[in-house]
């Protein structure tokens, strides 16, 4: 990944974070449903940051392609939440 486009996705992760902070301090969103996005920007901005981070995973977890790993963490997330 390109160091310019990293950088964007880095900064764009950590504003969604305090956006997504600010709505919760002004009591414009619920804290349980701040979990949900703060755990999903949190995740964008690690992998931004770590950009191997998913294909090392992937590896130690046996799946062959990561994409299709965070599709499946992300259903499994979802479930979570609404069970």
């Amino acid at each position: 990944m390109n160091l310019l486009l990293r950088l964007f996705v880095s900064i764009t992760a950590a504003f969604f974070v305090f956006f997504i902070i600010n709505l919760v301090k002004n009591k414009k969103l619920s804290e349980s449903g701040s979990l949900l996005w703060i755990s999903f920007a949190s995740v964008i901005l690690i992998c931004s940051i770590f950009p191997k981070l998913p294909d090392t995973v992937a590896k130690i977890l046996g799946i062959y392609y990561p994409a299709s790993m965070l599709f499946f963490l992300s259903i499994i997330g979802f479930l979570q939440i609404n069970g």
